[in-house]
């Protein structure tokens, strides 16, 4: 009797332990889904440079046909010269764009009151502005900021700006010996009463690269 009392409880425990192992399974065999991800990134390269090696728009001697008595630079009736284009380099990971901002000063320019009178031609690339087209320097002043400032480009990433040369600013000036044919506005007399005055001209000018 005693005999069949022990069979029932290991019967029992064994039950038991049987249970225990499926509640078990039951708590730590699940359906599981998993992703990973991992990235890394460096900072785009820039490596843009804007340098002007030449900054003389105007001289202090030309041909030796005319000189200035001391250091000031002059501009006189035969006289021109060009601004060093902007040497612009680099090849950035980034979209730029490449703009000009010109501050031109003009100062006298009057040989009778406030008679205006600039003889002078301003080309910006391609475009030719004549000072005798304006009736003022306020106005011959903001025609040549607005035609620098209207002058710019946009390249796309990797694009190596040494070989954009061709797109850089060029800007240049003259005062004809002799007006052109058909001009009636600039004079011998007129320019040289222009020659006893104290007129001068400045410019100041900026290249930018922006990213875009």
């Amino acid at each position: 009797m005693k005999k069949n009392y022990s069979m029932r409880i290991a019967s029992m425990l064994l039950v038991l332990v049987l249970l225990t192992t499926c509640v078990i399974s039951g708590t730590f065999a699940k359906y599981v889904t998993s992703d990973d991800v991992a990235d890394e990134a460096r900072v785009a390269r820039w490596g843009v440079t804007v340098v002007c090696d030449d900054a003389d728009l105007f001289e202090t001697e030309y041909d030796a046909t005319v000189k200035s008595s001391d250091t000031m630079k002059v501009v006189a009736p035969g006289t021109t010269d060009t601004f060093a284009t902007f040497a612009v380099d680099g090849t950035p990971e980034v979209k730029v764009k490449v703009s000009y901002e010109a501050t031109v000063t003009l100062s006298g320019w009057a040989i009778t009151g406030d008679d205006f009178y600039c003889p002078l031609y301003v080309t910006v690339n391609s475009t030719e502005l004549y000072g005798e087209d304006y009736e003022s320097a306020a106005l011959f002043k903001k025609a040549i900021e607005d035609v620098i400032k209207a002058y710019s480009k946009e390249y796309g990433p990797l694009t190596n700006l040494t070989d954009k040369a061709d797109d850089d600013l060029k800007l240049s000036w003259s005062w004809l010996y002799e007006a052109k044919a058909g001009d009636t506005k600039q004079t011998d007399a007129k320019d040289t009463l222009l020659g006893d005055t104290s007129s001068t001209i400045k410019f100041d000018v900026t290249c930018t690269v922006t990213q875009v």
